[in-house]
């Protein structure tokens, strides 16, 4: 009965008693701040100056500090576990040998040290699946943005502490006093309780990290999010080393009205090709083609169908199947324009990508696909979004379903009505007359 109260009471306190805390690891591998006695306790908070102390201390004995941020982090993460244990096997091993030190409740961290050390596009990197991540030297402080949740929830977390730990011995070769800070954003489940609406306090103070892949080719912009080659067997996701690109664009005039446009994206040794009819008044996004050795594999057929100077974004699953080994290329979210050859500027209508915005030249550390890309393209915004499911969700099935419901009571009240038949027997004005005797 004792662990049970226990266990309620930490939810409660998870929930109402910490509500902007989040748990920060600090790796102190080189011991620059001596022996720092922290509180494991989950009932304990460390309030924003008690961690400003070690944050100030930090800054003075180390050179260089790295600070890790997940978008969404609580106490729920780091105590996660799948078949295979942990995610945090390298920080576990750490955190034993006493390099790591563990705070379990720290009231508002971000807040904190972007007070010390404020981020800006120079020192702020976003580590996105399909591509890689170069930290220039010299400088004292870095924030690295994790957003590549690919798969589990513990398996991407894994997958982050096995990045962190490559990066930090990376910079300790460089600096012997470095340090590492890792935490999070906000908290999810605070948030859902508190009713914030997933708003951080802090969203116009950071550097704001994106979604999927980024492409802009001479005819069309692509924008893709959680693109994976899956077979029958397993599931071949992008690795931070496989950058989707674009190999080759193909445009021909059939019409003076009619243009096609092709173009090709390598990704993992195989070819995505996107087939797109532009006349006066619309373009069409006819099918999506799977190539591979150069052979065409298998088509998936859209007829997508979207007015000129806008874009088109779909979040239901693009599926693209290989008929020789039945594999295929999936894309849960995707957003699509391409452009016609007489119109080389950017629509007046220009807004942010419906999911998240595309990037554009943040830092030296891009990679130069993106900059190639966007130096290629005079088109580096999408226009206003034709969705692929504008008039159709869940609120609108359920109004249809209750609608339906009453109708068919209305109807069937209806039918009954409709058959209900008149008396055909009436009294014989010949007969004798009933009478009732009635007593006073």
């Amino acid at each position: 009965m004792r662990s049970f109260q226990c266990v309620i009471i930490m939810y409660i306190h998870q929930l109402c008693g910490a509500k902007d805390t989040l748990p920060l690891f600090i790796l102190d591998y080189d011991n620059n701040l001596g022996e720092l006695m922290v509180d494991t306790n989950p009932f304990a908070t460390i309030s924003s100056a008690i961690f400003g102390e070690i944050v100030e201390d930090a800054v003075k004995h180390c050179s260089v500090i790295i600070i890790f941020v997940e978008d969404q982090f609580c106490t729920e993460d780091v105590s996660g576990k799948d078949k295979l244990g942990t995610p945090y096997v390298n920080l576990r091993t750490a955190l034993l040998q006493n390099k790591v030190k563990y705070l379990p409740n720290v009231v508002n961290p971000l807040s904190v040290l972007f007070r010390f050390m404020p981020p800006a596009e120079s020192n702020a990197f976003v580590l996105r699946s399909g591509e890689p991540i170069q930290i220039p030297e010299g400088l004292p402080f870095y924030y690295i943005y994790f957003n590549d949740y690919d798969g589990s929830r513990v398996e991407t977390l894994r997958r982050h502490d096995v990045i962190m730990h490559d990066i930090f011995e990376e910079t300790r070769i460089i600096s012997s006093t470095a340090l590492g800070i890792y935490t999070g954003r906000h908290n999810p489940i605070v948030l859902a309780k508190y009713g914030r609406g997933g708003q951080s306090t802090l969203k116009n103070q950071m550097y704001m990290p994106q979604r999927g892949v980024y492409l802009a080719s001479e005819g069309a912009l692509f924008h893709f999010v959680g693109l994976s080659i899956e077979m029958a067997t397993h599931k071949r996701r992008a690795e931070f080393k496989d950058v989707p690109n674009v190999a080759s664009e193909l445009r021909s005039v059939t019409s003076p009205d009619t243009e096609h446009l092709r173009t090709n994206i390598e990704y993992q040794g195989l070819q995505i090709k996107f087939s797109f009819r532009l006349s006066e008044e619309f373009w069409t996004l006819d099918n999506v083609t799977l190539i591979d050795g150069g052979e065409d594999m298998g088509t998936t057929v859209l007829g997508v169908n979207v007015p000129i100077g806008r874009s088109y974004y779909c979040n239901e699953p693009l599926i693209i199947v290989n008929e020789n080994d039945k594999s295929y290329v999936r894309i849960p979210e995707y957003q699509v324009q391409p452009f016609r050859a007489r119109a080389r500027r950017v629509p007046e209508d220009v807004v942010p990508f419906q999911g998240p915005p595309p990037p554009g030249p943040m830092n030296p550390s891009n990679p130069a696909w993106i900059a190639q890309a966007v130096a290629n393209s005079s088109n580096t915004n999408f226009s206003s979004a034709t969705k692929c499911n504008p008039y159709f969700n869940v609120r609108i099935l359920t109004g249809l379903v209750v609608t339906g419901v009453c109708l068919s009571i209305l109807f069937v009240g209806i039918s009954v009505l409709y058959n209900c038949s008149g008396n055909d027997h009436f009294d014989d004005p010949l007969a004798k007359q009933l009478v009732i005797a009635a007593s006073e």
